[in-house]
């Protein structure tokens, strides 16, 4: 390279990089000599788009050059010296070092590494550690030749040991969920279907966690991007439904028109039907959301409470005991209790009261209704303690 003129050193230069880093575009390169250790050294700066796969909700980052080992050739065939040593280069060695910093201060990233320590056939000794600190993922390998020569009788076994270390990668995974910073959506400014899909994401997260605003407003930007998304059309019309919005309803019919097989379209029309007490509406919606997905327990906890309002309380329950499988920490104690009184399960539903209020003390319609049980079930002195704590 120091031959070479300046311009045809900077070509080669640049061409080395993109053999050995195709994702990576070079801004600068150079190569100069360390007077001091006589090494000569090569250098790039550069910018790339980090490939993060994806399969499914999946997604993940195979570090780089962070593989060791290899799958040696050690085939003989009508070779006169069969049990001739095998030559390796030596002395040889190299090393490769990366750190990937990561957004949010990697909450809920994930590595999928191994490190190595091992001589394989006293040929090469592997090194690799792999840590995550903080918000920086940091890679460190080499590879050191050991001799220049396997015996023959040794090379079946540590080409396939060799082979099994090569063939482990080392990976970044993404959360399920990960929303994209204020950064990442900037970047993405250009490439139109992953920003609505990470203004989607945004939003599905807020939406997620009972956030209806942040999740109004992500799924809105999702939608100014690409208008025809189901799922975010139908996420956000129950988000609407939830807020008492107006808007609720065209939005759901816009996402069953892009797709009717959507349930969170369906529950939302039946949110709607059930804040406007047209209960039975509900339940035809409710019902078509759960007969696409009868595992969403938000669906389940809708129709539980048009049934209850209907005096339906058999369907009431199951609906109810179905959803806090699915997510017991939903709101539905009060929903259960009545149901259970109603059937006459007094027991049961006493019990529930009392899980309820040991919690929520202040809670008057629980207690009114706790206060009938106990009289119910005899229990005078019961009764009128919650009596004259609701006169109190």
């Amino acid at each position: 390279y120091a031959g070479l003129a300046t311009a045809e050193r900077e070509r080669q230069l640049r061409k080395l990089w993109r053999d050995v880093y195709d994702f990576v575009t070079p801004q600068t390169v150079t190569a100069t000599l360390d007077e001091a250790s006589g090494d000569y050294v090569l250098g790039m700066t550069g910018t790339a788009k980090m490939e993060w796969t994806s399969s499914g909700s999946m997604r993940w980052y195979e570090l780089d050059r962070a593989r060791v080992g290899w799958k040696p050739d050690v085939q003989r065939e009508g070779t006169l010296l069969a049990d001739a040593p095998f030559a390796f280069d030596y002395p040889d060695w190299w090393a490769n070092h990366e750190t990937v910093r990561l957004p949010r201060g990697s909450k809920d990233f994930t590595l999928q590494a191994s490190d190595v320590d091992e001589t394989v056939g006293g040929l090469y000794a592997f090194h690799r550690r792999v840590t995550l600190d903080g918000d920086t993922v940091t890679m460190d390998n080499d590879t050191r030749a050991l001799k220049a020569e396997l015996p023959a009788a040794d090379a079946a076994k540590v080409r396939d040991r060799m082979a099994e270390l090569g063939n482990h990668g080392q990976f970044i995974r993404l959360p399920a969920m990960y929303e994209a910073t204020d950064a990442d959506m900037a970047a993405l400014a250009a490439d139109k279907p992953a920003l609505a899909h990470a203004w989607l994401v945004r939003g599905a997260a807020a939406f997620d966690r009972g956030d209806m605003p942040g999740a109004i407003a992500g799924l809105n930007a999702s939608l100014a991007v690409d208008a025809k998304q189901p799922i975010a059309q139908g996420l956000l019309a129950f988000a609407y439904a939830s807020q008492g919005d107006a808007r609720a309803t065209e939005t759901a019919d816009a996402a069953l028109a892009l797709d009717d097989k959507y349930d969170m379209a369906w529950a939302a029309k039946g949110l709607v039907a059930l804040k406007a007490q047209k209960m039975a509406d509900a339940i035809a919606a409710y019902d078509h959301a759960i007969a696409i997905d009868p595992r969403n327990p938000r669906t389940l906890a809708g129709r539980a409470s048009a049934h209850l309002a209907m005096g339906q309380y058999g369907p009431s329950l199951a609906d109810t005991d179905a959803a806090l499988v699915l997510a017991p920490d939903l709101p539905l104690q009060p929903v259960r209790v009545v149901a259970l009184s109603m059937l006459g399960r007094t027991t049961e539903a006493l019990e529930g009261a009392d899980a309820l209020l040991a919690k929520t003390p202040d809670a008057r319609d629980m207690r009114r209704l706790r206060a009938a049980l106990r009289a119910q079930e005899g229990d005078r002195t019961g009764a009128l303690a919650d009596a004259d704590w609701l006169g109190g």
